[in-house]
Formats: C-alpha cells, structure tokens, sequence
C-alpha cells in the first residue's frame, strides 16, 4: 500500500497543479499596457503599493511633490550659507477624499499654515507609522497577492519531496546513510527550484543537474527495460511537469497583475520618452512626474530628460535665484530627504487610529 502511495503522488501533485491553473492561473498573465499618465491617475504612494506591495518613508514624502502639483502647498527656498533650507506654505484646505494626503495636509499644518524643518521635528514618526501600517494593510494586501494560493503551495511542496523520493526508493546503494544523505539534499535542489525568489537561469541549471543525476543513479533500470523503467519514466515526466507548472502559478491575483502591467509600462514610457514629442504643456507634465519618477528610482534618469527642454521652474517652488534645473534637483532631494529625515527624527509610540482606507479596494472596483 505504501509503495502505491508513493507511486501515485506525482499524478495527485499533477491533478492539484491543474485545478490550481484553473482556479487561479487561467486568463491572470502580466500584459504590459504602455502609457505617459499612471493607470487610474494614482498617485505616488498608490503606485508604489501596487507595484512592491507596501510602501516605505520615501513613498509618503512623495506625496508632498504631489501635492505641490496639485495645488496645496508651495516651497520656498533659501539658503542659510552654503545650506539648502526651505519652507512649506499650506495654499488651501485638502478637500479631497484621499485619506493619505488629508492625514498629511492636516498633521503638517495642525497649528499653523507656515512650517520650516523645525516645526516638523519630534511630532510627525507616529503619523509616518499610522500611515504605513493603514496602506501596507493585510486586506490590501490580499488584493494584490495571491495569498489563497499558500496552503495549496504547501501542499504540492510537499507532494514534490515524497515524488522525489518516491521514484528513487530502489536506488542500489549500498549505504542506507548514503541514500538518505543522497535524497535530502536532491529535495534540497527541489525545494532551491521551487522557491519564487530563484532566478529563472539558475532553475534551469539545477534542474538539469537534478534530472541527471537522478538518471545517473536510476541508470541499471536502463540495462534491462521492464515496467518498471517504464513507470519511473512516466514519474520523472510527470516531476519535470509539475516544477514547470508550479513555477507559472500566479504570485498576484487578476487585478494584481493588471495593474502590474498598466505600472511598468507606464515606467518604461517614462524611462524611453522624449520630452519633446509631449503635446500637452511640457512643463506642467514634466513636474507631475517627478514624484512618480522618484518612487520608481529614475528620478535622476527623468532630470536629465529635461535639460533642454524645461527652462521654466514649477509654480509652487518660489526662490529669487535664477532658474536652473540642476539646482532645483538638489532642492527637491532636499526637501525629500530633510522632511524624511525631520519627520522620522524622534520615535515615538502612542498611536492615533484613523479610519480604515479605502482608496485601494476603490482602485479595483472600479
């Protein structure tokens, strides 16, 4: 009975995977969708949840530039010696309903419309917190990630060892020690094949390094072919098939991976675009990307973009000195940087509960 069971798990790992691919894998493939504006004109912070999965300092002091952009705030640049200093001016009330920016706007501005670094210090770490712990929200992320998918996951894991040692049980070695310590470590390169954060390149190689060894030590059901060689055949296909179709089963789910394609196309048109062939006003789209631009990391590939071409600075960024696109890149990582650096300066625990966000299960019914 023992050995039919053995014998058989290979095909029940097959018939799992083929449920799963139904359930869960058919019709859910990543397609690029190439734009020059964010699918669904998220914002930053949005995008960047949906694109890793949680966000992080730099994707909420994103939302500033945002909300420069919009028309909330403007910064005033000065210099104190050879320092870069600033002000943040609140223009008009968040009225909006993203809860993020209203958290921001009101948080900043709570006692009064006019902040410098200062003003910032050792009161604004636990709303930094409150912030990540509403996005990175395990609901949300449910919508992004296959998370149903787990228990099944482990199942075929599990299903893939015993398949493992199941078609080398008749190994002729001497040493059962050896054969153990020979079984382990080929589940070892199993368990290596099948984990999602292995490199395709490197799948492909230890998977060929498995099969031939696993042939190597089966190689005397070749000298005398019986049904036996032939069912060992059939299980090692049958293995092979498995890995490859555990391997393509989706990490996102439908709307997960929609989005996905709809973000990095959007990034590769922004990576590969010629400000040049913009039609709209270049300025104008020139600054809305810069947040996006900054959370994709290309946030110096995008200035270099608008060296000849942007000659105008952005309405919310008031200074006396001349315009020079250089010096307001310098400007916009300082006031990232420093408002981080500010915000995160003093820790502290004493958590305010907001309500729960919506934003994203929005994204997706829409």
């Amino acid at each position: 009975m023992n050995n039919y069971f053995l014998i058989i798990t290979p095909f029940l790992c097959l018939l799992i995977l083929v449920y799963c691919y139904f359930r869960f894998s058919k019709g859910n493939n990543l397609k690029l969708e190439f734009s020059k504006t964010p699918p669904n004109n998220l914002d930053s912070l949005e995008l960047s949840f949906l694109l890793k999965g949680f966000i992080t300092d730099n994707d909420i002091v994103s939302l500033l530039i945002c909300l420069a952009n919009e028309g909330y705030i403007n910064f005033i640049g000065n210099k104190i010696g050879n320092k870069e200093n600033f002000t943040i001016i609140k223009v008009k009330e968040y009225k909006e309903n993203n809860l993020v920016k209203k958290i921001l706007m009101k948080k900043l501005f709570s006692e009064k419309n006019e902040l410098e670094l200062r003003d910032i210090k050792y009161k604004f770490n636990t709303t930094m917190y409150e912030i990540k712990k509403l996005v990175n929200d395990k609901h949300n992320k449910e919508m992004i990630f296959e998370t149903k998918l787990k228990k099944y996951r482990f199942l075929i894991n599990m299903l893939m060892i015993i398949s493992v040692f199941a078609i080398n049980i008749k190994i002729p070695i001497d040493s059962d020690f050896l054969k153990l310590f020979i079984l382990i470590l080929m589940n070892i390169v199993v368990l290596f094949i099948m984990r999602r954060d292995t490199q395709n390149n490197d799948r492909i190689l230890l998977g060929i390094i498995l099969l031939g060894v696993n042939i190597y030590l089966n190689k005397n059901l070749f000298i005398n072919i019986n049904n036996y060689t032939i069912l060992y055949i059939i299980e090692l296909i049958t293995i092979v098939i498995n890995a490859i179709m555990y391997i393509k089963l989706p990490t996102r789910t439908k709307y997960g991976n929609e989005y996905l394609g709809k973000i990095i196309g959007f990034k590769l048109e922004l990576e590969r675009m010629n400000l040049n062939n913009i039609t709209e006003d270049k300025n104008i789209y020139f600054y809305k990307m810069i947040p996006y631009a900054y959370v994709f990391g290309i946030f110096d590939k995008w200035i270099n973009k608008g060296k000849k071409v942007i000659k105008k600075k952005p309405k919310w960024h008031i200074t006396n000195e001349e315009f020079d696109l250089i010096n307001f890149k310098r400007f916009v990582q300082t006031v990232l940087f420093k408002t981080m650096q500010a915000m995160l300066k003093e820790k502290s625990f004493t958590l305010v509960t907001y309500e729960k966000p919506n934003r994203i299960r929005e994204m997706y019914e829409d």
